[in-house]
Parts: C-alpha cells; sequence; structure tokens
C-alpha cells in the first residue's frame, strides 16, 4: 500500500492505539516526502534550550499552573471526535480544532465534501501532503504553519511557539497505523528533550462499523518522530 507514503487518511488504523488518558490541543503530524519548509517569524528550530514557564503549556498559555489547569479542563470539555472512517482522521481532527479555537461549528462529513477536490486514492476521501497544506492555508481558518523538514526539527521549543497561540492542527507518519495520521496536540509538559504531550486522538478504537472512537490522551513527544517531515499549524495570533 504505496500510497499511504504520501497520503492522510487511507491507513487501517490499529483497533487500540495505546494511549494514556487525558486531553490535547494541537494537531502534529509526520509526512513523507519532498521536505519543505517555512519561517515563523523569531524563533529557530535549531534551538536546544527550552523556555518553558511552568510544568505544564497549554495552548494559547504562558505559565502559570492555576491557569494552566484551567486550560486543560476547558479542552477536557471539547468531546474527542472519532474518526468516521479509516480515512477521515484529518476531517475529524480538523472539526475537533475548529470547535476548540472557537473557528465555527461543523462536522467532519461537511468537511470532507468541502474538500473532496483534494480527496485521493480514486476519490475515497484520503488526501495527500499538499492536500493538507492547502486545508491550513485555507484563509477560512486563520492559521499559521510550518513544514519542519525533518523529525529531529521537532523539539519542545518548536512546539511550546505554536501552542503560544492555541491548538495546533498537524499531520503526521504514525508507525502505529503505518501511514500518514493527524492529531491535535493542546498541551506539553516541561522538558529538555521528550516532554510528554496532550492530544487529541481520532482513531483510538475502531467500532464494529468501521467508524472509530476518539480519545484525548497523553503520551511522549517522541511518538510523533518517527521519520518524515513534520506539518504544524496553529490559530494566527490575534485572530
Amino acid at each position: 500500500m504505496a500510497a499511504l507514503e504520501n497520503t492522510f487518511g487511507s491507513n487501517t488504523l490499529a483497533s487500540n492505539i495505546s494511549a494514556d488518558t487525558t486531553d490535547s490541543a494541537c494537531l502534529i503530524g509526520f509526512t513523507a516526502g519532498s521536505p519543505m519548509a517555512f519561517d515563523l517569524p523569531n524563533f529557530s528550530s535549531k534551538q536546544t534550550s527550552s523556555p518553558l514557564m511552568s510544568d505544564v503549556i497549554l495552548a494559547g498559555k504562558s505559565g502559570g499552573k492555576e491557569e494552566d489547569s484551567l486550560s486543560i479542563g476547558r479542552y477536557r470539555q471539547v468531546a474527542a471526535v472519532g474518526q468516521q472512517d479509516n480515512t477521515a482522521c484529518w476531517a475529524a481532527c480538523l472539526e475537533w480544532w475548529a470547535r476548540a479555537v472557537g473557528r465555527e461549528e461543523t462536522e467532519q462529513w461537511i468537511l470532507m465534501e468541502d474538500y473532496d477536490f483534494l480527496w485521493d486514492n480514486g476519490g475515497d476521501g484520503t488526501i495527500s501532503r499538499a492536500g493538507l497544506l492547502t486545508i491550513v492555508r485555507d484563509s477560512r481558518w486563520r492559521m499559521e504553519h510550518q513544514v519542519l523538514p525533518t523529525v529531529q526539527d521537532l523539539n519542545p521549543v518548536v512546539l511550546f511557539a505554536f501552542l503560544r497561540t492555541g491548538p495546533v492542527f498537524t499531520g503526521f507518519f504514525d508507525q502505529q497505523v503505518s501511514g500518514n495520521h493527524v492529531n491535535v496536540i493542546y498541551g506539553m509538559g516541561n522538558g529538555e528533550t521528550n516532554p510528554r504531550v496532550f492530544a487529541m486522538e481520532p482513531g483510538h478504537t475502531r467500532r464494529s462499523d468501521g467508524s472509530y472512537r476518539g480519545r484525548h490522551v497523553h503520551r511522549d513527544l517522541s511518538y510523533y518522530k518517527r521519520q518524515g517531515d513534520i506539518i504544524l499549524a496553529s490559530p494566527r495570533s490575534g485572530t
């Protein structure tokens, strides 16, 4: 299934992806293919020291444990969204992201139709790496984005820069499903190299009808650092 290397969604998810329960609001993803990078102002992915200001950093927050705890509670109240089939991880995550940041109320089946012109593999709902970039660049979502050329470019400093403005919509290569996948990350624990992150996983458990149960998870940042480049997208500052 070579198509998995270049598309998001056309993967048969593991029936039970292991992860601790909790919350997440930054979408992170790896993709295979030629590297493509966009510079964000005033930070470098080459930095190695972490500016983390508390034990937990959450989307839209920059410090203060009491404030962070309130944010965790707010994001946990945004119910996890399970993908409707094994092609819809990107749409389920975009539905959750839009609700979490207050962009608009929508549903994944509507998003699948809105972006059907991007479908790959004969129109089965999967989208390519280029298609995912088209979505995050759509002015409808008012996102800032960056493509990290290699997994080594994803570190706490870079993730913190995105979390400062809110949940980050990202696509990544997931070894659990042997293909490209999408999550939303909204929190990160303190740590110089491999902190724990909070995320919304749309494909946690497969149901008998082929749909999936979504779940808030807590996992190591290294989970997202397997292979290929990584797409990160978060709310544009001030919007």
